[in-house]
C-alpha cells in the first residue's frame, strides 16, 4: 500500500472514536513510524479531527513485560495537543494533573511522602486509568526476549475490548523469530481490525527522508537514490549525511565532480547498509568495464543475480571502480573521509571533468565546420584555434594531427605549426603523450616533418631509468614504448643478474611483467626483443642445474619463442 492509502486509513483511524486496532507493515527503515507521527501532527490542531483527548506513544524495544509496558503507556501519554511531540519530564505531572481530585490528592500525597523509590507502583497504580486514548506501539519485532508477541496482542484486545481505546501497531512482521511469528499470525486476524502492508516507491521513500532538506546535494541523492530503486528511508538519510559530509572537500573542484562522486556515494553506501538487497561490495569493486562484464556473460562467468546486477549497474550509468571509489568505499565503512585522499583523487578526477570538457568544444567544432556552408574558412579555425590555445594539454595526437592537417589544405601551415609546436610544449610530462600509433591507426595523414617533429619531442622527453627500476617498471607499463624500448636494450647479462638477485614477491612481480606477452598475438619489435632476452637468460640460469632448468621450463617464454620462430619461418613477423 503506498503512502497516500496508509495517510488515508490514519486520518478515518484519528478521527473515530470507536474502539479498534490498526496494524501497519513494512520493511525496516521505509518510514512507517515517520508517516504514522507526521499524519498525526497534521491532525492534532484541527477542530474535532483527533477524536480521543489523551496519546502514547510506546516502543516495545527492550520491553519484557506487560507491567512494563504498562508502565510505558502512562510515561508517555501525553494530550492531544502534543499528539506526535517527544515525551518530556512534564508528562508524568500532566497525566496527575488529569486526576480527579481525591484519587489525585492520595496517590500525590503517596508519591511526596515515599519518593521515587515506589515510582513504579504508583504508575501501575495509574495505569488501571488508561481508557479511551489512542496507543501507538512501536518495533513488537524488537521487543525482550521474555516478552511473547501473543502477550502483546492478549494486552492489545483487552486495551481494545475492556479500555475502550485505539490501538495502532507499527512492526516489520518478517523480522518476528519462531513462535513470534506463528503467534502473531495465529492472533493477527483476532485482534487486528485493519491490516495494511506498508510499500512506498523509491520516489515517497526519497522524500520521506530527504523532507527538510534544502541544498544541491539533497537533488543529487534523490535522483540517484530513485534511480536504484532504494526505498530504505533509514539508509537513505545515511547516503545523504555521507554526501554532505564530503561536499565541502569537492568546493574547489568543477560541479561534475561532485555529481560523480555521489554517484559512488550512493551506490557503495547502499551495498554496505543493505548487503542484502544491494550489489556485494566484492562486485563492485572487482568490476572492471562493460567488455569485460559482456566477455564473462558470454562465457557464462556470472549468475543470474549478477547479471541483473550489471544491468542495474548500467543503466544507473557506473561504468567501472577505480582508486578513487575504492578511496570513497574505505570512507563509507570507516564513517568519516581523509581530506587529503579525497582531495588527491579528485584532482584527478576534475582532470578528467575539463578533459570531457575539451573534447566536448572539439567535437563542436568539427560539428560546424562540417554542418554548414554559411561559415567562414576564418570562423571555423578561429574554433579550432581556441582549442588547441585553450584545452590543448587535453588531446591527444590523434585529435590533433588532423587539425593541422585542416589549417594546411586551408593554406594556413605556418598559423598551424606554430599552433603545432606549442601544442607539443604544453604535452611535456604526459605519458604517451608523443605516441603517434593511434593516429596512424585512425587512418590521419603525418607528414613527414610532422612526424619528425614529434620524434624530437619524444626523445627529449622520455625517462631514463636505471636497470631493476625497467623491470618493475614493466609489470604495469607494459606497453608503454618509453619502457619496453629502453627494457629491449638491456643486455642479457643484467637479465640474468636481475633473475638471481631479487626473490619472493618482487621475484614474482619481475616474472609476472616478462611473461606478460605470452598470449599476445602481434607483439611489437621490443616486446619480441624482451621475450627473446628472457630466453637468453632462463637458458643460461637453466643449465646451472636441473631443477633450476625443470622451473624455467614453466615460464612458458621458451614456448613462445618457438611460436615467434615458426611465424618468422613463414613470413609472418608482426611487429606493430
Amino acid at each position: 500500500m503506498t503512502v497516500e492509502n496508509v495517510i488515508s486509513q490514519i486520518d478515518r483511524f484519528l478521527k473515530t472514536a470507536d474502539p479498534e486496532v490498526l496494524c501497519i507493515r513494512g520493511n525496516w527503515g521505509t518510514g512507517k513510524t515517520y508517516v504514522w507521527q507526521t499524519a498525526a501532527k497534521k491532525l492534532r490542531d484541527g477542530k474535532d479531527k483527533v477524536a480521543l483527548d489523551q496519546y502514547a506513544y510506546v516502543s516495545l524495544f527492550g520491553v519484557n513485560s506487560i507491567n512494563q509496558l504498562r508502565t510505558s503507556i502512562l510515561q508517555n501519554t501525553l494530550p492531544r495537543a502534543q499528539i506526535g511531540d517527544l515525551v518530556t519530564s512534564e508528562t508524568l505531572k500532566t497525566k496527575l494533573d488529569a486526576l480527579e481530585g481525591g484519587a489525585k490528592r492520595g496517590l500525590l500525597s503517596m508519591f511526596k511522602v515515599a519518593g521515587e523509590g515506589v515510582f513504579d507502583t504508583v504508575v501501575s497504580g495509574l495505569s488501571v486509568m488508561t481508557s479511551k486514548q489512542i496507543i501507538c506501539f512501536d518495533d513488537l519485532e524488537r521487543k525482550g526476549a521474555d516478552l511473547r508477541a501473543g502477550d502483546v496482542l492478549g494486552y492489545v484486545s483487552y486495551l481494545k475490548e475492556e479500555r475502550k481505546c485505539k490501538i495502532v501497531i507499527l512492526l516489520n512482521d518478517e523480522a518476528l523469530k519462531n513462535d513470534d511469528f506463528d503467534q502473531f499470525n495465529s492472533y493477527l486476524e483476532k485482534v487486528v481490525d485493519f491490516n495494511l502492508k506498508f510499500e512506498p516507491t523509491p520516489e515517497q521513500s526519497a522524500a520521506i527522508a530527504l523532507d527538510g532538506a534544502d541544498d544541491q546535494v539533497k537533488n543529487l541523492v534523490r535522483e540517484r537514490c530513485i534511480k536504484l530503486g532504494i526505498d530504505n528511508v533509514r539508509v537513505i538519510r545515511k547516503i545523504y549525511r555521507l554526501a554532505q559530509e564530503i561536499e565541502p572537500l569537492l568546493k574547489a573542484y568543477k560541479v561534475e565532480v561532485l555529481h560523480s562522486v555521489v554517484t559512488t556515494i550512493v551506490l557503495m553506501a547502499w551495498a554496505h547498509f543493505q548487503p542484502e538487497l544491494a550489489p556485494t561490495k566484492q562486485f563492485l569493486t572487482t568490476r572492471s568495464n562493460f567488455y569485460a562484464d559482456f566477455v564473462g556473460n558470454r562465457d557464462g562467468k556470472f549468475s543470474a543475480t549478477e547479471i541483473k546486477w550489471m544491468q542495474l549497474i548500467r543503466e544507473y550509468g557506473y561504468s567501472h571502480t577505480d582508486d578513487f571509489d575504492h578511496a570513497l568505499l574505505e570512507g563509507i565503512e570507516d564513517g568519516y573521509f581523509s581530506k587529503e585522499i579525497v582531495e588527491r583523487h579528485a584532482e584527478e578526477l576534475n582532470q578528467r571533468v575539463k578533459a570531457d570538457e575539451a573534447a566536448e568544444k572539439l567535437r563542436t567544432a568539427w560539428r560546424r565546420l562540417q554542418d554548414t556552408f554559411t561559415d567562414t574558412a576564418e570562423e571555423s579555425l578561429r574554433q579550432f584555434t581556441a582549442c588547441l590555445t585553450e584545452n590543448g594539454r587535453f588531446y591527444d595526437l590523434h585529435n590533433v594531427v588532423p587539425i593541422v592537417n585542416l589549417f594546411r589544405d586551408l593554406g594556413r601551415r605556418e598559423e598551424g605549426d606554430r599552433l603545432f609546436s606549442a601544442y607539443l610544449e604544453s604535452r611535456k610530462g604526459i605519458k604517451g603523450a608523443y605516441d603517434l600509433t593511434d593516429t596512424t591507426i585512425f587512418g590521419n595523414r603525418v607528414d613527414p616533418d610532422i612526424r619528425e617533429q614529434v620524434s624530437r619531442f619524444e626523445q627529449g622527453d622520455k625517462p631514463r631509468y636505471d636497470v631493476d627500476e625497467l623491470f618493475f617498471r614493466l609489470a604495469d607499463d607494459g606497453h608503454d614504448r618509453s619502457i619496453t624500448e629502453q627494457l629491449a636494450a638491456v643486455p642479457v647479462r643484467e637479465y640474468v643478474r636481475v633473475l638471481k638477485h631479487y626473490t619472493g614477491r618482487e621475484f614474482g612481480i619481475i616474472r609476472h611483467a616478462l611473461t606478460q606477452y605470452n598470449q599476445l598475438v602481434n607483439p611489437s619489435e621490443a616486446h619480441q626483443t624482451i621475450i627473446r632476452n628472457v630466453g637468453a637468460a632462463l637458458e643460461q640460469i637453466a643449465r646451472e642445474s636441473a631443477f633450476n632448468k625443470f622451473k624455467a621450463d614453466g615460464w612458458g617464454i621458451f614456448q613462445k619463442i618457438a611460436w615467434l620462430d615458426q611465424r618468422q619461418a613463414t613470413g609472418n613477423t608482426g611487429g606493430q
